[in-house]
């Protein structure tokens, strides 16, 4: 049975690769932004580059966040 407290092991090169897959994106919307920082975080994955990479993108989005998807980015910075 699979619930929130359920520990997923996952190989940590699998993390690099998506953080260094995720910079090379020109364009994101703010959904994406937010739901791959707030995995890293939930995952405590700790990625400075993405998450620095991620400040510049998301101030050109940050009319079209939703209050939920801002709270959980801003979650992420903060658990991380």
């Amino acid at each position: 049975k699979i619930s929130s407290q359920t520990k997923l092991m996952v190989d940590p090169s699998f993390w690099k690769i998506v953080e260094e897959e995720t910079m090379k994106i020109k364009r994101i919307e703010a959904q994406q932004i937010s739901n791959i920082l707030w995995g890293f975080a939930k995952a405590k994955q700790s990625a400075p580059k993405l998450f620095g990479s991620m400040q510049s993108k998301i101030i050109p989005e940050l009319d079209t966040f939703t209050s939920q998807g801002l709270a959980n980015t801003l979650w992420a910075y903060a658990t991380l």
